[in-house]
């Protein structure tokens, strides 16, 4: 797989590993080089860039009990991944204001030059907290993409190629594929983030409170939280990766 820029993803490294920012990076040049399910490889690296912002995200949080974000993408001159300054949000959720703001900064910083460079972002999940009023914990295991998270990657608007969590010495990365849909909005049912939340957790036996969700059934647990990544990943034809803190990545299996 070659482009005009020269990036090349060769079978190989599509069989065996591959670099993260190499293959963000041919994707910001050339989006039709999207990986197909089957393509994608056990063990996606990752460069010391890399490491070294997620585990700025995973102190931040630590030290703040909020969820930090990065923005990824292009940078202004097309030869690597910027990063950008982490920026808090809530306790419990990224609005997507803070998302849209640090894409609006670094274009006007000259740090990217278009809307198109940018590529997903990283966020972090705080440690696990019992709520002081209701009987259930937070909208979601640390340790998961909430259903929200994932729905980010099936908005044509936004243009995610991927999403990442830092949640302690946990990391997790989600990427679209050739077999994504586009677009979800054509599907009234689950195209705006309530809907696709209240379907997803529903599935997995909860139901979603304002700041938290409530077992619907006995089986309800973070193990089925899990299998809703899973379940979502198979739906909508994405690759789902997990790894430690200074690891690399590995592929998770979607039986």
């Amino acid at each position: 797989m070659e482009s005009s820029t020269g990036i090349v993803i060769s079978e190989k490294e599509k069989a065996n590993s591959l670099d993260t920012e190499k293959y963000l990076l041919r994707l910001a040049q050339d989006p039709e080089a999207l990986l197909s399910p089957e393509e994608y490889p056990d063990v996606l690296t990752i460069p010391p860039t890399l490491h070294k912002k997620l585990d700025e995200l995973k102190k931040l949080t630590k030290r703040n009990v909020r969820e930090f974000t990065t923005i990824v993408a292009q940078n202004a001159q097309r030869s690597g991944i910027y990063y950008s300054t982490a920026m808090p949000g809530e306790p419990l959720s990224i609005p997507f204001e803070v998302k849209w703001d640090a894409i609006a900064n670094a274009m006007q910083a000259g740090d990217i030059r278009l809307f198109d460079d940018y590529l997903g972002s990283i966020h972090s999940h705080p440690p696990l907290r019992k709520s002081r009023i209701l009987p259930f914990r937070r909208l979601f295991d640390p340790g998961t993409f909430s259903a929200g998270d994932l729905h980010s990657l099936l908005q044509r608007n936004i243009g995610d190629h991927f999403m990442g969590v830092v949640a302690g010495d946990e990391k997790l990365f989600a990427f679209r594929s050739t077999h994504t849909p586009l677009d979800i909005s054509t599907d009234p049912d689950l195209a705006s983030f309530d809907k696709f939340e209240q379907h997803w957790y529903s599935r997995a036996g909860f139901h979603v409170l304002e700041n938290g969700i409530v077992p619907l059934r006995p089986d309800a647990s973070f193990t089925s939280l899990w299998e809703m990544n899973v379940e979502i990943a198979k739906t909508y034809g994405l690759a789902l990766y997990k790894g430690q803190a200074g690891s690399d990545l590995h592929r998770v299996p979607l039986k």
